[in-house]
Order: C-alpha cells, then sequence, then structure tokens
C-alpha cells in the first residue's frame, strides 16, 4: 500500500481517512489444486479510524474502530472476478484502571463487533463463508 493520510481535529479523539493504492500477492496451495501465484490488479482501498470519549456518560467509556474498504482487485487464484471488500470493527472500551485505581490508560474492558463483507474479495453472494460477523469481549492492559 501507497498513498495519503487526512487527520481531522475532533476534540479529545480523532478521526482519519486515508486513500491507497492497493496491491496484492498470494501464493495458493490449498490441497487437491493446482499450486498457483496470483497478482491482482492495484486497486484503490479507503481506511477510516476513529475513536470519540462519550463523558456525556459520566464514565470514561470510548468508542473506537475502524472500517477498511478495498475495491474489486481482479481475478482470484480460480478465475472468479473479486468484488470489492467491507470490514468494519467497533469497541465500547471502558478505562476500568480509571474507575477501579484512578489510574487512567491502564486496563480497559471493551466489547466489540467485527463485520467482513465480501472477505478476501471473494463474493459472499456466492460463497457464504466469504462473511464474518463476530461479537467479542476483552480486557487490555497496557504496560508503560
Amino acid at each position: 500500500m501507497a498513498g495519503v493520510k487526512f487527520e481531522f481535529a475532533v476534540p479529545q479523539g480523532y478521526f482519519n481517512v486515508a486513500v491507497h493504492a492497493y496491491k496484492e500477492w498470494n501464493h495458493n496451495a490449498l490441497p487437491g489444486t493446482i499450486v498457483s501465484n496470483v497478482e491482482f490488479d492495484t486497486v484503490p482501498e479507503f481506511e477510516f479510524t476513529y475513536m470519540a470519549p462519550l463523558a456525556f456518560t459520566g464514565l470514561p467509556l470510548r468508542f473506537a474502530g475502524f472500517t477498511n474498504v478495498v475495491t474489486p482487485k481482479g481475478r482470484d487464484g480460480f478465475g472468479n472476478q473479486t468484488v470489492t471488500e467491507l470490514l468494519t470493527d467497533n469497541r465500547l472500551i471502558l478505562d476500568i484502571g480509571k474507575v477501579v485505581a484512578n489510574r487512567a490508560n491502564l486496563w480497559d474492558a471493551y466489547v466489540g463487533y467485527r463485520y467482513w463483507r465480501n472477505k478476501f474479495g471473494n463474493d459472499d453472494a456466492i460463497l457464504p463463508f466469504a462473511k464474518e460477523e463476530t461479537y467479542y469481549v476483552g480486557v487490555a492492559w497496557h504496560a508503560l
């Protein structure tokens, strides 16, 4: 990838937009198939990253995530035309270090949702496994 990134001023958070020229190469070696190297077309790719504090809740809570869009990149290793790929991952994050010990940015707890449509450029209308929806929870420790 090569491109430009634009950073927008957001009170206490961030919103970034990147536009890239995206190029991908793969080596296919699936059981029972012919081994092949695949070179995809160079295409536009867009990335959005964001974080916004939710101060109105009275808690050290924030919403953060990213969205990535890769436009159709040509034919895959099986000769199928790829389609636009959408990947988005978003989290609601609570700074539990701040809540429990008044130590901000030490421990976070979060719930999240990931949605990946047309995974790897495969058409999810044809290949059902090319769509992912994942709900998750977690805890993160930030080493200072």
